[in-house]
């Protein structure tokens, strides 16, 4: 839903409604965990780190938009890779409706996606010992891709993570504000909007 409220914010981000940001960097905001417990491989080469617990502590991190995926009946979100940078985020538990931000060209930053959720890996093709991490060499684990557990190689992408898109919403945003840039009343609620219709049927967890 989106809610309006009785007054006006003091500040607000507008809404990103170009075309999908493929390519450039954002700036994803959340209040998920901090980095779990190392991956290691046989070798004892760090894969990436599992999802820590959430500590309510505001926290940033910068990723690469890759492309535009549709997920089942919710349509189409942004999503990138995660590479183990020393900047790039991953999202984790309870970063789900936070916000992800573009530089626009007319050097504003912009809400463009909602945090939605991620990736998840196994032990095995079976789907045993499921689990969630920021993975940026995602070999010999299987991932959950079409409802099937896909073994992983080093030719594989790390975690994917996914983003409701504003651009993609817009349309509808306008439908319910009456305006094509949402007042600073009517955004309250945008993120519950945009996360309502959640299905568990798809490969992917929401954080």
């Amino acid at each position: 839903m989106i809610a309006e409220v009785s007054g006006t914010f003091a500040e607000w981000a507008q809404l990103y409604t170009g075309a999908a940001p493929v390519g450039m960097e954002v700036v994803t905001m959340g209040m998920g965990g901090p980095r779990g417990a190392e991956i290691l491989d046989s070798g004892g080469n760090l894969q990436g780190w599992r999802n820590g617990t959430s500590d309510g502590v505001k926290r940033w991190g910068s990723q690469e938009i890759e492309g535009v995926a549709t997920i089942g009946t919710l349509g189409d979100f942004l999503f990138s890779s995660f590479g183990g940078g020393s900047d790039q985020s991953g999202l984790s538990a309870f970063d789900s409706g936070g916000g992800t931000f573009v530089l626009d060209v007319d050097n504003i930053w912009k809400l463009a996606g909602i945090n939605y959720g991620g990736d998840t890996f196994a032990l095995n093709a079976s789907g045993v010992g499921a689990f969630n991490a920021a993975l940026f060499d995602p070999s010999g684990y299987y991932r959950l891709e079409d409802g099937a557990w896909t073994l992983q190689g080093p030719a594989d992408s790390g975690t994917r993570y996914y983003f409701s898109s504003i651009s993609a919403s817009a349309d509808a945003i306008a439908a319910i504000t009456g305006v094509p840039e949402p007042s600073a009343a009517a955004l309250a609620g945008l993120s519950s909007f945009l996360l309502l219709t959640r299905r568990r049927s798809h490969p992917i967890w929401t954080a």
